[in-house]
């Protein structure tokens, strides 16, 4: 009498099971950590508020940004000690994911320089993931959360 193979094919079927198992445990755990740092950055209706500051801003960070509707108008310049200083505040209006992230905001405030790159007391603007991520830390975070209902 030949011997049965049924604990060899118990086995595998076995570690087949958990290896399916792992791969999609594994496929719903990253979509959740994707989801999740999507939620984490900024979103449409954020507002990036710098209040007037009694105290000197320890950073010197200028941003070169693109207003937008402008083709003829040069890029103008977010100088975030001048924007500390003076006020203001920035709300993302939009995002676009192709060909890169970016971000439609307005500028509300006295003006974002001294110099002649000032954005104005006004602006629609186009920033990137890093500009917008700089704006944020150097605002100490975003303010209010627009709700959608």
């Amino acid at each position: 009498m030949t011997p049965s193979n049924d604990s060899n094919s118990t086995e595998l079927h076995f570690v087949l099971l958990a290896i399916a198992t792992v791969i999609v445990a594994a496929t719903a755990l990253t979509a959740g950590l994707l989801r999740l740092a999507d939620n984490l950055g900024p979103q449409i209706g954020d507002i990036i508020a710098f209040p007037v500051a009694g105290t000197p801003s320890t950073s010197a960070t200028v941003l070169m940004v693109d207003p937008i509707g402008a083709s003829s108008r040069r890029r103008c310049a977010l100088d975030v000690p001048v924007m500390q200083r003076s006020g203001g505040s920035l709300l993302i209006e939009a995002m676009q994911f192709k060909p890169d992230r970016r971000f439609q905001v307005h500028w509300a405030g006295s003006r974002t320089s001294d110099g002649q790159e000032d954005c104005g007391g006004s602006a629609d603007l186009l920033l990137n993931h890093y500009q917008i991520t700089t704006l944020v830390f150097a605002a100490g975070g975003t303010g209010v959360k627009f709700d959608k209902h």
